[in-house]
């Protein structure tokens, strides 16, 4: 199955690269990488363009500013007009994503018979270190970074952190 993995991109040159780069590296390889270039005035248009010349899985769009959801809006339009995806998901042009991260999800949506599946953040509290251990996979350049993990709740709604998601009904959100 297809995933497609829309990024919508504005002023963001400084980090749209190390997105990039963490959206590639995923273990999950049958995927097509959207990129709109949200009307941006630094870079961010050239460095797509730049990775949609060295990997065929990339498309760019280049529009007008009209915002964060008028750029997913025409990443949505390019999939559905040109594209045989079955999953969809969004990723900001500011964040990594842990290379397991479209692997595990997809495997709980379809293991669980869901059209949607839904992740959020988790701090330093739920997995000590593994924040330091993910920035040394990247580039050193980079100065922010978000974390994907998948959670579920005990039977006394305590967190429990896993990569099982068979718990959670809920496209693929973060």
């Amino acid at each position: 199955m297809k995933i497609t993995i829309i990024t919508a991109t504005y002023n963001n040159a400084n980090f749209i690269e190390a997105t990039i780069k963490s959206v590639l590296a995923q273990t999950y390889k049958n995927i097509e990488i959207i990129l709109v270039d949200d009307g941006s005035p630094d870079n961010c248009g050239k460095i797509c363009d730049e990775y949609a010349q060295k990997d065929n899985r990339i498309q760019v769009i280049h529009k007008e500013n009209g915002g964060l959801s008028s750029a997913r809006n025409a990443g949505i339009d390019w999939v559905l007009s040109n594209s045989d995806s079955q999953w969809l998901t969004f990723i900001d042009s500011d964040d990594w994503i842990h290379p397991k991260y479209l692997e595990l999800l997809l495997s709980g949506a379809t293991s669980t018979n869901t059209d949607i599946c839904v992740c959020t953040d988790l701090d330093e509290v739920f997995i000590p270190g593994w924040r330091k251990e993910l920035e040394k996979q990247w580039t050193k350049n980079a100065t922010r970074a978000r974390y994907n993990y998948n959670w579920s709740l005990d039977k006394n709604n305590k967190p429990i952190v896993n990569f099982n998601i068979e718990k959670i009904k809920g496209l693929i959100l973060c």
